[in-house]
């Protein structure tokens, strides 16, 4: 009889794995729960995109989230990402207030690739004594704009 030996795979050994170039899929970092519908938020030019396809609302979750652009909360600049970078997009899922979300960022000094911030909740921390200090990211990440873009162009065309 064979015995079935499992692997844990600690975080930084993780990270070095994806570093490698090997994809990982938004859905298998973040706990996100299945979304039956979103709303894109265009902040250039105040457009919203109401999505209920399905398929459309669910392939923002198999984004390619290996290249991670977080540093670390004690850096000097925690997030990874050019100082022109601003946000451009904001993907929420779910009807209420507080739904997962997504901040895309995009950059004049690397018009080719985007900047994804992927929230569990849109709602900000807070400390013990209830100061709020922020929202945290799941993940962070560099992806390549085309296929963000190409998703953003059907989301407004779906609606």
């Amino acid at each position: 009889m064979k015995k079935l030996v499992l692997f844990v795979v600690p975080p930084l050994l993780l990270t070095t794995i994806l570093a490698h170039g090997q994809s990982i899929d938004v859905e298998s970092l973040c706990n996100l729960s299945i979304p039956q519908s979103a709303r894109v938020f265009d902040w250039a030019d105040w457009k919203t995109a109401k999505i209920a396809d399905s398929n459309l609302v669910l392939e923002p979750l198999h984004w390619d989230a290996s290249r991670t652009i977080f540093r670390g909360y004690q850096a000097a600049k925690p997030f990874d990402e050019p100082d022109d970078a601003s946000k451009r997009w904001t993907i929420s899922f779910g009807q209420n207030e507080n739904a997962q979300a997504m901040y895309i960022l995009q950059s004049r000094t690397t018009p080719d690739i985007d900047y994804v911030y992927v929230f569990l909740t849109a709602t900000p921390s807070t400390d013990t004594n209830g100061d709020h200090y922020g929202l945290h990211p799941c993940r962070a990440f560099a992806a390549d704009a085309a296929p963000i873009n190409d998703w953003i162009q059907r989301a407004y065309k779906s609606h």
